[in-house]
């Protein structure tokens, strides 16, 4: 009992050494509240609703740009990046100028590109050791049934992981372009929204995926963008 005391004082003198931690830790704690009320709350009669929905070919076309949150196409985008404009970097007729805002670019897909991958592992283990049912196999849409570690599509819903990847989408952008943070946010929300429009997420789904999203980009900006400088700075 002594020794548990003497870690819980030494855990809360370390938050309040590291505000920012303690912060990002209390964000973190208040979306997985915010999930399990709207489990409760609303994800049946949300799903219910959006089920009932008469056909119309706008909304169609609103379910249809849910393929932009297909984490595939982001993570080449950036692998890309990251190499072609390092491989432009590399001509030595280049000024030092040129080269560094190139290295710069680079560096930015690299960063990025570590972070979906981090983002990614932590929505992947969680959705395989919950293994939560999607709502279009239940016919009453039952927001509690789970078959945890399940390798099948249909009990991987949550965390939502086209979610999970516009948002760090979204939180990448807007770190490096402060300006376009209402832009992208908005674009991450519709493609969430998206996914509770199809049946294929719950709205605590979609939360989850947000959740995962800032904890990945965390986890990055924390412990790999300065490994990631490092490596630029040496070449």
């Amino acid at each position: 009992m002594e020794f548990d005391t003497q870690n819980h004082k030494q855990n809360q003198s370390y938050l309040r050494g590291h505000p920012r931690l303690a912060k990002r830790l209390g964000i973190v704690f208040l979306g997985l509240l915010v999930c399990a009320a709207t489990a409760i709350t609303i994800d049946t009669p949300v799903a219910v609703f959006m089920s009932h929905l008469p056909y119309n070919i706008w909304l169609e076309r609103l379910k249809a740009i849910s393929v932009l949150g297909i984490g595939a196409s982001y993570i080449l985008v950036f692998l890309v990046g990251s190499f072609l404009f390092f491989l432009i970097s590399l001509p030595k007729f280049l000024s030092q100028k040129r080269k560094i805002q190139l290295m710069g670019i680079s560096h930015f897909f690299t960063y990025g590109l570590a972070t979906f991958i981090a983002s990614g592992f932590i929505l992947n283990i969680l959705k395989f050791m919950i293994g939560r049912q999607r709502p279009y196999l239940s016919p009453d849409f039952n927001a509690f049934i789970i078959s945890p570690f399940s390798f099948s599509h249909h009990f991987q819903s949550f965390p939502s992981g086209h979610t999970q990847v516009v948002f760090t989408f979204a939180f990448l952008v807007s770190e490096r372009f402060p300006r376009s943070r209402y832009l992208v946010f908005f674009y991450a929300a519709v493609i969430a929204f998206t996914r509770v429009l199809r049946d294929s997420h719950f709205v605590s789904d979609v939360f989850g995926g947000i959740i995962v999203a800032w904890l990945g980009f965390i986890v990055s900006k924390t412990y790999l963008k300065s490994r990631v400088s490092k490596w630029f700075a040496q070449r």
